[in-house]
């Protein structure tokens, strides 16, 4: 303040700084603010008269307050010198304000002596420059741990990046591939278009396409690519490792081929099972849900004789007289317990001829329930025969054995009573003087009373040929009635079987009859 002219009344100065964008202190080599500029509350929310008289590094960060201090105290050996720093200073609302400051050294000149500090709010500069950072930081830490590898190369193919993904995928270190050309990494058998595919990316644009990494050990590499030019003309190639999804893919195609090939098969077994069912010389039908709706029906099924197709009707609707036999209860029972029931030889009344007129059928029957994969019933296969003409036959064989078991009991007692008669009249012959015999149809003698044994002086056990036709004719030396020997076929026997009747009187008297014996003799 020489000569009585005052800086802190000077006019021009006050024009100068009262519209300035920078907030201007006049410090003291210790930090006291002697003069603040109508800006200072504007950049730091205290009014000019607050921060006079005050220390102004008080207000500065404790983190950056030593590094100020030292520079401030090294400014004040340099008379005239100016130094630039930044720091954070306490905003009046609070808040740590970014500042940039000049500090310019004129303790020397005496219109001034005073260290003269031009600053300004960089805050939001250095939140944009805090922002880009964290941005580049996030965007390598993206690039370093991309799950897919990063190649940058210029115009000519050339690297100039590469990320870690990268370097695995190659087998090339970060330091060897910088050195590389992109064809390089392509196989020999593929690099006639490589040339083409980098003239489309520097024509601009997205592409896609897949490729073989050749690696560093020679090994080849199925990789997917994604191709863009960059805003700096730099191409970037995002490399991915697809060989599993080619493993994965050829497994697939072989699976569906095996599937077709399965498919197929099992078709083709299906038809011939169907086939099977078709020609059974069983009835076959398959019931679905707890209404038992036809799936199936095989020729022989109950349902399929003299009938419509019952597919995807129930068993009510097709054969509404089994409703009334217990059928139904029948099949009830196996979709709700899932336990198997089985008849044989079952009586069932059918309308074959749908005319309202039932016939008595038999069949055997077996119902088995059916299960999802997951084990719950969903249905009942339902196997049948009918076994009606067989019931019929034995029912007849039955009959007809009851009929012989009748005759054969009437001919024991038939056989009984000619014992018996054939006994009373043996009893009548032992009884009777005259002699009696009982010749077969051959003459020969099948029984002789006692009379005549007696007439003949036979023993009661004479010897049986004794007795024969030729024997006995010679040793009775039968004579007619002149004396003259008998012819044979004048034996009065022989003549008898031959079917005369005899009554006359010889030496002997002869009473010969044609006797029917029980067996024909």
């Amino acid at each position: 303040m020489s000569k009585g002219v005052s800086i802190h009344s000077d006019q021009h100065f006050h024009a100068l700084i009262e519209h300035s964008s920078d907030a201007i202190a006049l410090l003291t080599p210790e930090g006291i603010v002697t003069y603040a500029s109508p800006s200072t509350e504007r950049v730091t929310g205290y009014t000019a008269e607050e921060l006079v008289g005050r220390n102004g590094l008080t207000l500065l960060h404790p983190d950056d307050l030593e590094d100020v201090r030292q520079q401030l105290t090294a400014l004040l050996d340099r008379s005239g010198d100016c130094i630039t720093l930044e720091g954070r200073l306490r905003h009046a609302d609070g808040n740590w304000r970014w500042m940039e400051a000049t500090l310019t050294n004129l303790l020397a000149k005496p219109e001034v002596a005073a260290v003269v500090c031009n600053y300004h709010d960089i805050t939001l500069k250095k939140q944009g420059i805090q922002r880009r950072l964290q941005s580049e930081e996030r965007y390598r830490m993206l690039v370093e741990q991309a799950g897919v590898g990063m190649f940058v190369t210029d115009l000519h193919g050339h690297l100039v990046e590469v990320n870690e993904m990268g370097c695995q995928l190659s087998g090339y270190s970060h330091e060897e591939l910088l050195t590389r050309h992109i064809r390089d990494l392509v196989p020999e058998e593929d690099q006639a278009g490589l040339p083409a595919a980098l003239e489309r990316l520097r024509a601009g644009g997205v592409k896609r396409s897949q490729w073989r990494l050749k690696r560093k050990d020679g090994s080849l590499l199925a990789i997917g690519t994604t191709a863009n030019q960059l805003s700096t003309g730099d191409l970037l190639v995002i490399v991915r490792d697809i060989s599993d999804r080619i493993q994965a893919e050829e497994a697939r195609q072989q699976l569906l081929a095996y599937e077709q090939v399965a498919r197929a098969e099992a078709e083709a077994a299906r038809a011939r099972l169907y086939e099977l069912f078709m020609q059974a010389p069983i009835s076959m039908a398959v019931l679905r849900g707890p209404e038992h709706r036809y799936e199936f029906a095989n020729p022989l099924s109950l349902s399929n004789r003299d009938r419509a197709d019952p597919t995807g009707k129930t068993v009510r609707e097709v054969l509404p007289e089994f409703v009334e036999q217990g059928i139904l209860a029948i099949l009830d029972k196996v979709y709700t317990t899932g336990t198997p029931s089985a008849g044989t030889e079952v009586p069932i009344w059918i309308d074959r001829r749908r005319d309202g007129v039932l016939e008595e059928a038999y069949y055997n029957l077996v119902y088995q329930p059916t299960r999802t994969l997951q084990g719950d019933i969903d249905g009942i296969w339902v196997y049948s025969v009918e076994v009606t003409e067989q019931v019929q036959a034995r029912r007849r064989v039955e009959e007809l054995n009851r009929q012989l078991e009748a005759e054969k009991e009437a001919l024991r007692q038939a056989k009984q009573e000619a014992e018996m008669r054939a006994s009373e009249l043996e009893a009548i012959f032992e009884a009777m003087t005259e002699g009696v015999i009982v010749c077969d149809a051959r003459g020969e003698m099948r029984y002789t009373n006692a009379a005549y044994r007696s007439l003949l002086a036979l023993e009661e056990d004479a010897d049986p040929s004794v007795l024969q036709l030729d024997h006995r004719f010679t040793w009775l030396a039968v004579r007619d009635l002149e004396g003259r020997p008998l012819p044979k076929e004048q034996f009065a026997s022989l003549r008898v079987l031959r079917g005369e009747r005899l009554s006359n009187t010889n030496e002997m008297d002869f009473m010969c009859s044609n006797v029917q014996h029980p067996q024909g003799s």
